[in-house]
């Protein structure tokens, strides 16, 4: 710290209308300047109709103390908060919260300058590869299945199951059926629904690991296909041959979930290749899933796989009970993750 101030950088891609907080603390009076940017192309539209918010928290308070907002014709957010004695005096983190006004994900850049200073953080690591065996063990022991079956009323036809170890976890349950829409794809002979038959897991799969940087964990489910197929429900229209299909979904530590999938699809009819829609088109019901249906979607939201995964690291690496994970890593070689330890 120079003449009593300090800036404290931090960077980071925020959801659409989605928000990020910045802890830091103040260490004497003076005035305090947080100033975040966005990228100088951005769109000009949003849902909340701003570019969007700072705002300031005193440490254990969920009171906005200072609260600024951005137009969607701005660039960036200046927020400014003459810290008193008695505010440098308060022990703990602020909180700086920065708001993604936007639709879309944006990379924000954020400066705070001042008498502050960053979270002391401590690191700790795991060896990837020690990670992924211990990952297989523990999908081994859950022993998930999937069977994909469409219809066009609502009948619960699909469903996922585990084991009753893993059971034991879920209050007993072991099996969870849902209705899946047959797909409705746009073809070379025009618009024909198709209802999916005769897709069930591969029993060695999943297949779950952590890889990349920044770091992600997918989990890898492969079907079978001997039989399988999309079956045209509009004569004369040819049934679709599934030949190969795979699902994945990928969760970045912080929390957002990919889903993807792999397929190879032909028409019966001149062999025409219709994979890419059949990708296209299982993505989408994925999401649909996953986001619509409010029995689901409580599973699925950012706040709650951030918890999950911070929950599971903090287990594994006994970093106690109080740490708050700030941040996620890798070498190549070992998972490496920035925390405040209890008390910090």
């Amino acid at each position: 710290m120079v003449n009593g101030t300090n800036t404290i950088s931090d960077q980071a891609q925020i959801g659409g209308q989605d928000s990020r907080d910045i802890l830091f603390r103040v260490v004497a009076p003076g005035m305090i300047t947080i100033h975040s940017a966005a990228p100088p192309q951005h769109p000009t539209h949003s849902e909340m109709g701003v570019l969007g918010l700072l705002l300031l928290r005193r440490p254990g308070s969920n009171t906005v103390l200072k609260r600024k907002v951005a137009q969607l014709t701005d660039s960036s957010i200046t927020l400014q908060y003459q810290a008193t004695a008695a505010d440098a005096a308060v022990f703990g983190n602020w909180t700086c919260e920065l708001d993604n006004g936007l639709d879309v994900p944006l990379i924000w850049t954020t400066a705070i300058s001042g008498p502050v200073t960053s979270i002391p953080l401590q690191s700790a690591s795991f060896d990837l590869g020690l990670l992924n065996l211990l990952l297989t063990e523990l999908t081994t022991i859950a022993a998930l299945s999937v069977h994909l079956q469409s219809s066009a009323d609502q009948s619960q036809l699909s469903n996922v199951s585990w084991s009753a170890a893993l059971g034991t976890l879920l209050g007993g349950l072991t099996i969870y059926p849902f209705h899946l829409d047959d797909v409705a794809k746009s073809t070379p002979v025009g618009d024909i629904v198709f209802r999916i038959t005769n897709l069930d897991s591969d029993p060695n799969y999943p297949i779950v690991a952590v890889s990349g940087d920044p770091p992600r964990l997918t989990a890898t489910m492969r079907f079978l296909t001997d039989g399988a197929k999309l079956e045209a429900l509009d004569w004369p229209v040819p049934d679709i041959t599934i030949s190969f299909f795979e699902v994945s979904l990928a969760v970045t530590f912080d929390g957002i979930i990919h889903p993807a999938c792999s397929a190879i699809a032909t028409l019966q009819f001149n062999n025409i290749d219709v994979s890419s829609g059949v990708e296209s088109a299982v993505v989408d019901a994925l999401n649909a899933r996953m986001h619509g249906d409010p029995q689901l979607s409580q599973y699925f939201t950012q706040d709650r796989l951030r918890a999950y995964l911070d929950g599971f690291v903090t287990r594994l690496l006994r970093l106690g009970a109080q740490s708050i994970v700030r941040a996620y890593r890798t070498d190549g070689q070992s998972l490496i993750v920035d925390y405040s330890p209890p008390g910090v």
